[in-house]
């Protein structure tokens, strides 16, 4: 291969690997916010998403994701303070996200009060750049046993694994976030459309202000009247009196 394909040939496997990835995390996205209405989910397929949708709702993770990568990777080229500065930095963005996501004023508050107060402590740390030439001369690693290494591996899958059940929890808290909050929806008869997937529709039933307790899927082209796009939210999931 030529030096000049290979930017080509690493962008198309970079596609290949986060395109079906995109898919999963916006099925669970699209988890969070049906299941505030208590609809139900078993009927989705990767296939029967739009691309518009998945990119809509998933770019905002990805951005975070590469954010908190960026401070990780500058921490091994800081020394004391300044380490410190990015963990409270990390914190700080960390917290700032949580109030975003959540559907619970009291959440929304506490955590965004403890993010600022993360990223101030992170700004109030005294931190210094050395001049160029003036760098400490990196410490060669000690040799580690092996032991030791399996327990390291151990221990970055267990961070791996907990990272990504993380991210899976924000996009299905950015879901519920987005259903309580929308306040535009498709309207047939007094049932709202909850979702387009591919041909098919979900429907809820609508009581004044909440949706539910029953639901159902049709083809769109089933649909005898003509759909109409009003602001009648935000609305909640049924609640029995």
């Amino acid at each position: 291969m030529s030096e000049g394909n290979k930017p080509i040939s690493v962008a198309l496997s970079i596609v290949a690997i986060l395109g079906p990835v995109l898919y999963m995390l916006y099925a669970f996205y699209e988890s969070g916010r049906l299941g505030y209405f208590r609809a139900p989910i078993e009927f989705m397929q990767l296939a029967s998403f739009g691309v518009m949708p998945v990119i809509e709702a998933v770019h905002p993770g990805i951005i975070f994701t590469a954010i908190i990568w960026t401070f990780f990777g500058g921490m091994r080229y800081r020394t004391g303070a300044g380490q410190l500065a990015s963990v409270f930095a990390v914190i700080g963005y960390c917290f700032l996200a949580i109030s975003a996501l959540s559907i619970d004023e009291r959440y929304t508050f506490g955590f965004g009060i403890a993010g600022g107060c993360a990223f101030l402590i992170a700004l109030l740390i005294p931190t210094s750049v050395p001049e160029l030439g003036n760098e400490e001369d990196p410490i060669p690693p000690l040799p580690v046993p092996a032991a030791n290494k399996y327990s390291d591996s151990i221990q970055k899958w267990i961070f791996i694994l907990a990272a990504v059940a993380v991210f899976i929890g924000g996009n299905i808290a950015a879901g519920s976030k987005k259903a309580k909050q929308q306040d535009e929806y498709w309207i047939v008869k007094n049932e709202v459309v909850l979702g387009f997937y591919g041909d098919m529709v979900l429907l809820g039933e609508l009581n004044g202000k909440q949706v539910g307790p029953s639901f159902k899927i049709a083809e769109t082209k089933s649909l005898d009247v003509q759909m109409r796009r009003v602001k009648t939210g935000p609305l909640v999931p049924f609640s029995a009196p």
